[in-house]
């Protein structure tokens, strides 16, 4: 990069062919910002150095400063050009905020400046601000172009769920920096620590006292709490604790097993525990789905279910899902997010992406993972692992679904609306998993993700 600063807007060159909208990062920057060489990332803060201190350069990119990393990051969605225009939009957001607002290098980010980055896209000051403008106007008289001084980045403050998808893509940005080497860290992965600190203890109560639960639970919680002797309660225990969830369920050690499996397994098996895992899903529920079945309400995603009977449903779509859509998504060469309507299958064949997988071919694909799963936890050999290898053996994916209703409902869901996201007609058959609170904060949303 040159030693002095990339010109403002008003004195770009001019074009002689008009550029793609969101095509080319390095063209928005050299004709947007005036980058000065102190914020172009050669020394940031969160390169990789070598033992000595220095910037070691990248061994997998060719990329001397920020600008060039990001390049080399957006040249992997060349295949896809809706990928790319919306990849380009959010890196040059990001990019534009550094030089103008941070006044630092992307390579100099950490992880409070990525909070101070979410605050922005959520309140934005006017100057960012402005109706739907060309980035390239055409000169007076001339077959040319020049950047637009009066395009703004945004034409108002992002909705919760634009914020999170923009925190999304960059979250992949900087796990490429990364793994190319060009970064040391990654402060979007830290973004999730905030969440981990508000789960439930193991060994706290999580009961409301037995006044507060309604009376159709509280007749299921009296029949199921056992004392320390076995024995079944008849009475409300000033300290309540927790009923077992059905026996087919899987707990956290096995989904431990489960995940080093996914680490190494194909996009396709991956997205499919991402759906079962997150959504409670029925196995033939997420056979008929569609992607048009995603949709954005009110600042969240849901996903609109046909269950048992043609009943309907909707059930939330928690960040690691909506993350991990994206990520199949563009695996698929499709837009980042659906469309309303968007015809194709949840899990397309390899053959016809267009048609689904059946029921019975997703079946057989999560009981290979857990039977590799349980050869895992049988290598391990101790005693917790043991019995990991047992449950898995013999689990199917009607067992994922018990593990999200049961996970739901001791993390402090609302047993209502837990009812309602597994389409269950009888309260009885949700009150088995646990118990109800007067609502499902967004607190214990994060913690239900975190469990999960």
């Amino acid at each position: 990069m040159n030693e002095t600063a990339l010109p403002y807007p008003a004195e770009a060159p001019v074009l002689r062919d008009r550029p793609a909208q969101n095509e080319d990062i390095r063209l928005l920057v050299l004709h947007s910002l005036a980058l000065p060489p102190a914020l172009c990332g050669r020394t940031g803060r969160n390169r990789m150095r070598g033992a000595d201190g220095t910037v070691r350069p990248p061994v997998m990119i060719t990329a001397e400063d920020d600008l060039a990393a990001v390049q080399a990051f957006l040249s992997e969605y060349q295949r896809n050009a809706r990928t790319r225009r919306a990849y380009v939009k959010e890196c040059y957001r990001l990019l534009k905020w550094c030089v103008e607002v941070r006044r630092s290098a992307l390579s100099d980010l950490a992880r409070d400046d990525i909070e101070q980055y979410r605050r922005f896209l959520a309140q934005p000051p006017s100057d960012w601000i402005g109706s739907m403008r060309p980035m390239w106007v055409r000169i007076a008289g001339a077959n040319r172009w020049r950047w637009n001084p009066a395009w703004r980045p945004l034409a108002g403050p992002l909705s919760p769920t634009s914020i999170q998808y923009a925190l999304t893509v960059l979250k992949q940005l900087f796990a490429y920096l990364v793994e190319s080497g060009y970064l040391a860290h990654n402060p979007f992965q830290l973004i999730r620590q905030k969440a981990d600190r508000g789960r439930i203890d193991e060994n706290r109560d999580p009961l409301p006292p037995c006044s507060a639960l309604p009376s159709e639970i509280t007749a299921q919680r009296n029949t199921a709490v056992s004392g320390p002797a076995g024995e079944t309660s008849s009475h409300c225990p000033d300290k309540a604790r927790r009923v077992k969830a059905p026996a087919q369920a899987l707990e956290a050690i096995d989904m431990r097993f489960v995940d080093l499996v996914l680490a190494e397994a194909q996009a396709r098996d991956r997205w499919l525990f991402a759906v079962l895992r997150y959504t409670g899903l029925r196995i033939d529920e997420v056979a008929r789905a569609r992607m048009g079945d995603f949709r954005q309400t009110d600042a969240q995603w849901t996903l609109r279910v046909v269950g048992k009977g043609g009943k309907h449903r909707e059930v939330p779509v928690f960040n690691r899902l909506l993350e991990a859509l994206i990520h199949w998504r563009d695996a698929q060469a499709l837009a980042p997010l659906p469309a309303p309507g968007d015809p194709w299958p949840l899990l397309g064949r390899a053959s016809d992406p267009a048609r689904a997988l059946s029921a019975r071919r997703l079946q057989a694909l999560v009981q290979t993972v857990f039977l590799e799963a349980a050869n895992r936890a049988d290598a391990q050999g101790d005693t917790a692992a043991l019995h990991a290898a047992w449950r898995l053996r013999r689990a199917s994916p009607h067992w994922l679904r018990h593990r999200f209703a049961s996970v739901a409902l001791n993390q402090g869901g609302n047993a209502r609306q837990v009812q309602a996201w597994m389409g269950h007609a009888r309260f009885e058959t949700t009150a088995g998993y646990w118990h109800a609170q007067n609502g499902t904060s967004a607190a214990t949303v994060d913690r239900i993700e975190t469990e999960l």
